[in-house]
């Protein structure tokens, strides 16, 4: 996505080291930290977390300042570090306001959200995505846990760190369209890094940052036509809502089913 040598600008959320208590873990903090630098090697980074410190000297700010940061200086890229913490819960909030690259911790997500920017358009939407409960037990899934499955529909790309998760979002979304031969393109990828102690081993840094960066130029194409569509409704108000053009076959929410009413 390189354009006139000019780096990609990407918009990151992820928490960060500061926004921890002395003694907390947090997988994406973690990550985010130790890529950083690589990161910066081929992009134009700004991160974005939950508090208002610098860290470091690095391009931090509040992610309440990304809409307007992404009107004067417009972001190619909006990435989300989707994990089941409540210091996540920015990111999965803005997600949905700006969906975008997605890396998934995890797809069972307990800690719950208050909050639904959308609750009229995307709230009939979700709620016949989240009462699929009979599908979601035929998948053998813990009926109490909550799926991502929302987290999932504002992914235009979608990056797993572990492979039981790849394997059931493709179970689950071959089994939301209802055919054993659906193959679509699902703009999925499975990066492998979380075993089963949920714990990342081992990690590249550099190699991660390189698998990052083929996937997003492999998506280049389609992540600018998603964005394209996504600017004109969330930045300019100049068109309807994405999702609710049925017509266009390049619905944004392609993970999900078409639903009729």
């Amino acid at each position: 996505m390189n354009t006139l040598g000019k780096k990609t600008r990407i918009a990151w959320f992820s928490p960060l080291p500061i926004d921890l208590s002395l003694g907390k873990s947090n997988l994406s903090s973690y990550l985010t930290s130790m890529i950083i630098d690589e990161l910066l090697e081929y992009y134009d980074v700004e991160f974005f977390h939950e508090g208002d410190d610098k860290y470091y000297d690095y391009k931090t700010f509040n992610y309440l300042e990304a809409i307007n940061r992404h009107k004067d200086k417009p972001f190619d890229i909006f990435f989300y570090n989707i994990e089941d913490s409540y210091k996540n819960n920015f990111c999965r909030f803005h997600l949905e306001l700006v969906p975008g690259v997605t890396l998934f911790y995890s797809l069972k997500l307990e800690t719950p959200l208050k909050v639904d920017f959308f609750s009229t358009d995307r709230g009939r939407i979700h709620t016949k995505i989240i009462n699929t409960s009979d599908t979601l037990l035929q998948l053998e899934l813990d009926k109490d846990s909550i799926i991502a499955v929302k987290e999932l529909s504002y992914s235009f790309i979608k990056l797993f760190l572990s492979s039981s998760d790849f394997n059931f979002y493709l179970k689950l979304k071959q089994n939301l369209e209802n055919t054993s031969d659906y193959n679509e393109n699902f703009h999925a990828y499975n990066l492998a890094l979380l075993k089963d102690d949920n714990k990342i081993h081992n990690i590249e840094r550099k190699k991660l940052v390189l698998k990052i960066k083929e996937i997003i130029d492999l998506e280049s194409d389609y992540i600018k036509k998603m964005m394209s569509k996504w600017d004109t409704y969330v930045i300019h108000k100049t068109s309807t809502h994405p999702s609710l053009d049925e017509e266009k076959k390049d619905n944004p929410f392609n993970v999900l089913p078409k639903y009729k009413s």
